[in-house]
Order: C-alpha cells, then structure tokens, then sequence
C-alpha cells in the first residue's frame, strides 16, 4: 500500500510543478515568438491537467474493473468483494 501512496503523491507533486514550468515557457514562447516554446509550454500545461484528472478519478477506474469482474465495490473498505 506505502509505494502506491508515494506513487501517487508523486504524480501530484509532478502535475503541481508542470503547472509554473508550463505557464513560464509557454509566456516566453509567445513573447520572443518561438513557437516550438510555446508549444512545449502549453504540453505541460495539458500534461499536468491529465495528471490532476487522473489522480481525482483513480477510484472511479477501481471502481470499474471491480464492476467488471463481477465483484462488489465496497467504498468504506475501498476494496472488491466477490460473492
């Protein structure tokens, strides 16, 4: 359980810190009109919102395998029960 905690706060910890590197590049990009800059500046910005979304919606995809298999979610437990 510990290294999917650390996982995970290192996705967030990476989306936090693509943010600023995003808006920085992005805004020097389009000042001296390099676009491949700009270009890179606004990737990180759309990587960072992927990796925000995707934090915010790991249960919902627990959720769903478990549905799959034909289990039952239990959230209090936040785990799958069969049968």
């Amino acid at each position: 359980m510990m290294p999917k905690i650390l996982i995970e706060f290192g996705i967030i910890g990476l989306a936090v810190l693509l943010i600023p590197l995003g808006v920085v590049l992005a805004l020097a990009g389009f000042r001296r009109r390099q676009y491949q800059l700009l270009a890179v500046g606004i990737g990180c910005i759309i990587l960072s919102s992927v990796l925000w979304w995707r934090t915010g919606h790991d249960e919902l995809w627990v959720l769903d395998r478990c549905l799959d298999a034909g289990g039952r979610y239990d959230a209090q437990l936040q785990e799958c029960k069969f049968g």
